[in-house]
């Protein structure tokens, strides 16, 4: 069950002769769907590398033939 803007659920379980009851309550600006979405779109995002120099490699420890 997924909660939109605004919407509750109520659950409610017994042990032992006493009844619990649990409220979710969801007031988010965005709905699960658009939540998944944007983290998709941020995992295919390109980034800028940076440029690789001999002074970059000499500092790492990597040996330059």
């Amino acid at each position: 069950m997924f909660l939109f803007e605004n919407d509750f659920r109520a659950s409610t379980k017994t042990i032992r002769g006493v009844r619990y009851i649990t409220v979710s309550f969801y007031s988010g600006d965005k709905d699960i769907f658009q939540k998944v979405g944007g983290l998709i779109k941020s995992d295919f995002s390109t980034t800028k590398i940076a440029e690789i120099t001999k002074e970059s490699l000499v500092d790492d420890g990597i040996a330059i033939a």
